[in-house]
């Protein structure tokens, strides 16, 4: 064997997962979905905007939080509009029904 200069710097990890494992992943981010849902309903009982709302949880992405958290609560009427029929009015705010 000749020896070379080449640097090697990165390493290989397996990770065998047990049966049940995607499920268990699953129930986790769905409890973590509803517990910032809690927190927004329960911060929103006042009207809040989205920049609001995303600072009190320390989330930055706007379109993944709008996705995964508003878009349902607005959906399962949980949570309203303050200006329902002008939805991108930079005066929007959210509110607890």
């Amino acid at each position: 064997m000749s020896e070379t200069n080449e640097s090697r710097d990165y390493f290989i990890t397996i990770i065998f997962m047990h049966d049940g494992f995607e499920n268990e992943v699953k129930k986790q981010s769905t409890a973590h979905q509803d517990t910032y849902q809690d927190k927004i309903l329960e911060f929103c009982k006042e009207p809040k905007t989205t920049k609001e709302i995303m600072a009190y949880l320390g989330l930055k992405d706007r379109r993944n939080f709008y996705l995964k958290y508003m878009r349902p609560l607005l959906d399962s009427g949980k949570l309203q509009m303050t200006i329902p029929d002008k939805p991108n009015t930079k005066n929007q705010k959210s509110v607890t029904k």
